[in-house]
C-alpha cells in the first residue's frame, strides 16, 4: 500500500524532489515503511508536556547522542534552517533561491 502511494504521488508530480512520510503514533522508535526512505527525520514533540521527556532531559541525553540533533521552536524559528539545510544536503535536494 505504501509503495502504491509513492508511485502515485511520483505519477502525479515527476519533477518533486522531496516528500514527507508521517509515521504517526505515540510509539518514537516506529518507522513508516523504512525502506520507502533515504532520509530519516525523528521528531519529538514536547509540547504535549508530560506525555513525552521533557526538554531538560532530552538536553542531558543530546551530548552522547551520536546522531544530529536540534532542538527547534517553531514559533521563534530557532533551529528550522538547521533542519531545512540537513534534509537539503543529506537528501542530495537543490536549494531554492530566496
Amino acid at each position: 500500500m505504501n509503495l502504491a502511494a509513492i508511485e502515485e504521488m511520483n505519477a502525479k508530480f515527476p519533477d518533486a524532489e522531496l516528500c514527507f512520510i508521517e509515521s504517526g503514533g505515540d510509539n518514537l522508535a516506529a518507522t513508516f515503511s523504512p525502506e520507502l526512505a533515504d532520509l530519516t527525520v525523528y521528531v519529538i514533540d514536547v509540547a504535549e508536556g508530560e506525555k513525552y521527556l521533557a526538554r531538560e532531559d532530552l538536553v542531558s541525553r543530546a551530548p552522547r547522542v551520536k546522531r544530529p540533533f536540534v532542538f527547534t521552536n517553531l514559533k521563534s524559528g530557532e533551529g528550522v534552517d538547521s533542519i531545512a539545510d540537513f534534509i537539503i544536503d543529506r537528501g542530495g535536494l537543490t536549494k531554492a533561491a530566496a
